[in-house]
């Protein structure tokens, strides 16, 4: 495996789990802080952060409504905090650089395997 797919591997992963980590800061936030609209959103649940009342399993459909909502839309609940909003800023960063990380990954594959 060359050196470049590796890099590319590796800060893929590293982007997947820095996303995760800031949409569970995002959940943490909205059942600590804004309780009513974390139950009002369906209870979603975190990745690695599994409040009381939501189960990791069960609450795949709420946590991907979550995820639509903060990655391409701004819910005024998120607008009218500035922290959540920040979080929300890198929670995008993050996303965004693994997508671009995941295209060149591939890119980078398809052009070491046609070159040998």
């Amino acid at each position: 495996m060359t050196v470049p797919i590796v890099i590319l591997q590796v800060g893929g992963c590293v982007l997947v789990v820095l996303t995760l980590l800031e949409f569970d800061r995002i959940v943490r936030i909205l059942h600590t802080q804004r309780h009513s609209v974390w139950e009002s959103l369906g209870r979603p649940p975190g990745f690695f952060w599994i409040p009381a009342g939501s189960s990791w399993l069960g609450g795949w459909r709420e946590r991907q409504r979550l995820i639509s909502d903060i990655t391409f839309s701004r819910p005024r609940w998120l607008s009218e905090d500035k922290n959540l909003s920040d979080i929300q800023r890198r929670y995008r960063l993050f996303y965004v650089a693994f997508v671009a990380f995941f295209g060149l990954w591939v890119l980078a594959g398809f052009i070491f395997r046609w070159w040998k």
